[in-house]
């Protein structure tokens, strides 16, 4: 439209001021880079978790040392392999933008400064002039732009997460599928790695949750990957420029020593990398060790912990002597579940932890006695345990159904919790609905043998066909054997979200609308005294945040409570503030 337009001079005159006032407000901007490195530093330092950096610097690593050295080394190396340009010239030309463009993770910030850097670089390297001539600057002004758009080398770095991902969840993505990887991935990068990696993690059958852990560490990495990015956006404004100029200057000899270093650098640092974390660091991360390695959240109560049920305590016989009986022998008997994550488990110290066993402890200090902790395996089991003195009370989260009065006498909910469905990740988008899910053909789904359970599934999903476990045993060996004979297994959500961690593979999806379930503890018929104390004791622990604090740690997974306060410049460097 400005070609054939008159008085068009006035118009490009104001859009060069602009331009030029952009360049200035750049320059200050670069100038105060290394304040902003230094905040960005601090701010990371104080909101990541050094265990969670412990656990995914294999990733952060390889990728830095590879950002690095193809910012530094390669890239620069082949711009002075085919122009007249020096390795010397190049890195102090772009220094600045160069660190802006860490410092502010963004690279569309530098572009100016890159095009401004590009012009001056090329004027200066001119044999008979000092400014670049008009096609030169013509041809950065063009390939700089061209090129944002595209995705850019530090893009293309985005997608070493998705390998990464695969062995850190303990799914390596085949070789067969590294083409189809770089194809899908390379198209998808248009959009960005926040919607290219879910798609990819989908496409190859990986956890879904892997891209919660790339945005954390993203952090980090996106600072490196925009160095890189600037420097790819160099290479194509250097060597087009000089391309259209006809003023390439190939030299072979150069070109293949320049070659043969930069396999060799590589090669050195890879090979020392897995050196250093196959013979000098050798604790590599698997996710279930976040939930192996937790611990009670207070002191717990005096306590013996049974993992098979003692024979001197089978053969009292007789039925549970009460409250006040407890009281006077002292011990409460209280029943758990082995391996039911996250309400009782033994975590990697071999310690009975887990929210109903916190519960326990709990309510074990309220009335004052020690705490005998008795396995029961099942829900039959847990039947007939109840009428026995073996088992005071089921401190075990046990659906509140009105079959299940016949048994127990439950106390009030102590929580309330949907049911849900644990599937492989990949298929999760399949389950997002019960009507959805009761319409597909020859679904198979696994529950507990346990008349509760399967009265539930014939609610939920009466078509369906039953496939039983008879413990969490057994489903702990479904769930590592990928569950190939079953679509989903039917869990409360609380329940089948631990499993998930332990088990990547697997997402737990809750189909809407949701099914609410209420969840309780359960005594035997006729002891009412110990069921007023603990139901009297629950409506207090609600009242006063406890439940909610005890199922925000173990259910929901957030540990804040138990970390030590972040780390602050007053505080850590400057020591104020105690």
């Amino acid at each position: 439209g400005l070609i054939s337009a008159n008085r068009k001079e006035t118009l490009l005159d104001l859009l060069s001021t602009i331009s030029d006032t952009l360049m200035r407000i750049t320059g200050i901007v670069a100038r105060l880079a290394p304040y902003g490195v230094f905040a960005i530093t601090a701010s990371a330092a104080g909101t990541l978790d050094v265990g969670e950096l412990g656990r995914l610097q294999v990733y952060i690593v390889v990728y830095v040392a590879m950002a690095l050295i193809l910012s530094l080394w390669v890239i620069p190396g082949m711009i002075t392999a085919v122009t007249p340009l020096g390795y010397g010239e190049i890195v102090r030309a772009f220094r600045t933008p160069l660190v802006t463009a860490f410092a502010t993770g963004s690279l569309l910030v530098v572009l100016p400064l890159l095009a401004a850097q590009s012009k001056e670089l090329i004027g200066a390297a001119a044999e008979d002039e000092d400014q670049p001539t008009l096609l030169e600057a013509s041809s950065v002004d063009i390939l700089i732009p061209a090129a944002f758009p595209f995705p850019s080398l530090g893009l293309v770095f985005a997608l070493i997460f998705v390998l990464f991902g695969g062995w850190f969840s303990g799914f390596p993505v085949p070789v067969g599928d590294y083409p189809t990887l770089a194809v899908a991935g390379l198209a998808s990068l248009f959009g960005g790695p926040v919607l290219a990696l879910p798609f990819l993690f989908d496409m190859l059958r990986l956890p879904a949750n892997l891209f919660q852990v790339f945005v954390s560490v993203d952090v980090i990495a996106s600072r490196f990957g925009t160095l890189l990015g600037a420097m790819h956006v160099i290479a194509i404004a250097l060597i087009g420029t000089y391309a259209m100029d006809r003023a390439l200057r190939i030299r072979p000899l150069l070109l293949v020593r320049f070659a043969v270093v930069s396999i060799a650098l590589v090669a050195a640092v890879l090979i020392g990398i897995r050196a250093f974390y196959t013979h000098v660091l050798v604790t590599p991360y698997t996710q279930d060790r976040a939930l192996a390695a937790l611990h009670l959240i207070e002191e717990p109560q005096p306590h013996t912990v049974y993992r098979e049920p003692p024979r001197a305590i089978l053969d009292e016989g007789g039925a549970s002597p009460g409250l006040a009986g407890i009281r006077a022998r002292g011990e409460l008997r209280a029943c758990y579940e082995p391996r039911d994550y996250p309400s009782s488990f033994f975590n990697a110290d071999g310690q009975l932890v887990g929210f109903d066993i916190e519960m326990t402890h709990r309510f074990a200090r309220q009335l004052g006695v020690e705490i005998a902790f008795m396995p029961v395996r099942s829900g039959e089991e847990a039947r007939e345990r109840i009428r026995t003195s073996y088992c005071d009370v089921l401190m075990s989260l046990r659906r509140i159904r009105p079959g299940e009065t016949e048994h127990f006498v439950f106390t009030a909910p102590v929580l309330n919790a949907p049911a849900g469905l644990v599937v492989l990740d990949h298929r999760r988008h399949a389950f997002r609905t019960w009507a959805g899910v009761r319409e597909m053909a020859g679904l198979r789904v696994a529950l507990e043998d346990d008349r509760a359970e399967r009265g539930a599934l014939e609610t939920l999903l009466p078509d369906a066909t039953a496939v039983q476990y008879r413990d969490n045993g057994e489903l702990d060996a479904l769930l590592a054997a990928g569950a190939p004979e079953v679509d989903a297994i039917l869990q409360s959500a609380h329940e089948g979200a631990a499993w998930t961690v332990r088990y990547p593979a697997f997402s737990m999806v809750v189909p809407g609308p949701p099914e609410i379930l209420p969840f309780g503890y359960a005594v035997t018929h006729g002891d009412e005294a110990l069921l007023r104390n603990l139901d009297a004791w629950l409506l207090n622990a609600r009242l006063i945040g406890v439940v909610d604090r005890l199922y925000a740690f173990w259910m929901l997974g957030r540990f804040e409570e138990t970390r030590p306060p972040r780390w602050s410049v007053i505080r850590n460097v400057l020591g104020w503030g105690g």
